[in-house]
């Protein structure tokens, strides 16, 4: 039995963020839709799944990826319209044979495909329609913004708009197969939410199982995720990989924080979804929300709401542009460590020349250009920054000071990659570092985190990326020149 997921919805209720995915692209507990449904089938063994997309079809295979990645054998089909159930089967048995099982994307319901399979073969109906006898409308508490624990289930019975056809049987009306299982039909921002909510209640146990019963200690956590020991998570709670939770943060019960986002301090975040590489500022305090960059909903108002302010909710892959003021403060604190360190400099250099090597050693690195707006990581040119290569950490780069004047690096910045590791970053993630110029002295100096592990490397460039300013990068340059001296 072959499966078509379709991704139909319209995605206008959804606008802004949908303007480059369809629908089924949106997060369910930090997964897209597309992803949790290819999961939920190749668990019970049916692994030869055919996408059907209308919107967006190359966003739609950037998600499914390689078969490999599945263990699934995935067909991609594209149609210009969206058409009924019973019109993509029809289309689709054109193309293969057998019996196939019909299950839109943003329909999510708890069902055994395989028993609805063994229902239609001991009725051999041609037509098998699935139909829900429990659906969450909403929650209950919403009104109160308080954390969702009790949800309104509606208990008439509902079609999924899944279907099971079979070509072998006779043809004939569709009967029904009435599941138990809950269901909800991402129709609208309010429905992804409730669906989100629902999913940490734990009414969907096919998509998330967490260890304990008690939901108040249900968190959980990704890979590369780092949260600070004064932040305050109360359960059930998702956060996803790479997510970076500051200083006092709160996350409230029923909050789901997504890939690559980051809570700054004395937030507060509570029932609701910060979809993926989101900044929520400083003291920024959600509840009930759906947030994606700096677009936000409040289920309360309903209504989409860009916000203006940066530092109170952005994308985590904000640019950032630098004014003639970074630079000329820039040469100037140059000029001063020149004047401070040129004794080590003379001293190195001359000790060099008597040992017969070059006064400086180079090393070719990726650059970005720093005057202006960076636009993308393919922007990256290659250069050579000068190096003491047989000196300690911070002796090898006075050198470098050299780039600073010239403008080939920043003082303060990320760090200068290799054309190797510059091709390496590949990922959404990844490469959002750099949206931030190189710089001679990093944010990974100061926080003395050069034994750490490369994602979380990463994750701290990311955080300097979306939240530098003037102030911080003064610290930054104190601090990494500190750790330098006394780790050397």
């Amino acid at each position: 039995m072959r499966v078509v997921i379709t991704l139909f919805n319209d995605s206008s209720p959804f606008q802004p963020i949908t303007r480059d995915k369809p629908v089924g692209l949106l997060t369910c507990l930090n997964k897209p839709l597309l992803e949790r449904r290819i999961i939920e089938f190749v668990e019970i063994g049916l692994n030869e799944i055919i996408v059907v997309a209308v919107e967006n079809p190359q966003a739609v295979q950037e998600s499914v990826g390689p078969q490999t990645r599945w263990g699934a054998k995935i067909n991609l089909q594209v149609f210009k319209d969206p058409c009924s159930p019973h019109e993509t089967i029809n289309r689709i048995s054109d193309l293969v044979g057998g019996p196939l099982l019909l299950a839109p994307c943003e329909s999510v319901i708890n069902v055994d495909y395989l028993k609805v399979r063994e229902f239609q073969k001991s009725s051999r109906s041609r037509w098998v329609s699935i139909v829900s006898k429990s659906t969450v409308d909403s929650c209950s508490d919403a009104r109160n913004s308080v954390p969702c624990a009790e949800f309104v289930v509606s208990e008439e019975s509902t079609v999924t708009g899944a279907l099971l056809y079979d070509p072998d049987y006779e043809d004939s009306d569709p009967i029904d197969f009435i599941c138990e299982g809950t269901h909800v039909t991402v129709a609208d921002p309010k429905s992804l939410w409730v669906l989100n909510m629902a999913v940490l209640e734990g009414r969907f146990p096919r998509i998330l199982s967490m260890e304990s019963s008690d939901p108040k200690s249900r968190i959980s956590v990704g890979h590369h995720t780092k949260i600070d020991r004064t932040a305050s998570i109360e359960g059930p709670v998702l956060i996803g990989n790479y997510v970076r939770v500051l200083e006092g943060a709160k996350l409230k019960p029923y909050s789901v924080i997504c890939d690559g986002c980051i809570i700054d301090r004395e937030a507060t975040v509570g029932a609701s979804v910060i979809m993926e590489n989101t900044y929520v500022g400083a003291e920024t305090s959600l509840e009930m929300t759906l947030a994606q960059s700096n677009f936000m909903i409040h289920l309360g108002i309903g209504v989409w709401t860009t916000v203006a302010d940066p530092f109170l909710l952005s994308g985590a892959k904000k640019k950032i542009i630098y004014s003639w003021k970074d630079r000329v403060v820039d040469f100037l604190a140059t000029i001063f460590l020149l004047i401070i360190f040129s004794p080590v400099l003379v001293i190195k250099g001359v000790l060099r020349k008597i040992r017969g090597k070059p006064v400086f050693d180079s090393r070719t690195i990726m650059i970005r250009d720093i005057h202006g707006d960076p636009s993308s990581a393919d922007s990256a040119v290659r250069t050579n920054i000068f190096w003491f290569n047989d000196s300690g950490p911070l002796i090898s780069r006075l050198p470098a000071l050299l780039n600073v004047l010239t403008g080939r690096l920043k003082l303060v910045g990320v760090r200068p990659l290799s054309q190797d590791d510059f091709s390496n970053y590949t990922d959404d993630w990844t490469r959002q570092r750099f949206e931030a110029p190189d710089g001679l002295f990093t944010p990974i100096d100061a926080e003395a985190a050069n034994q750490q592990a490369e994602d979380e490397k990463i994750a701290i460039e990311n955080y300097y990326t979306v939240t530098r300013n003037f102030r911080e990068d003064i610290k930054t340059l104190f601090k990494a020149i500190f750790n330098l001296v006394t780790r050397g």
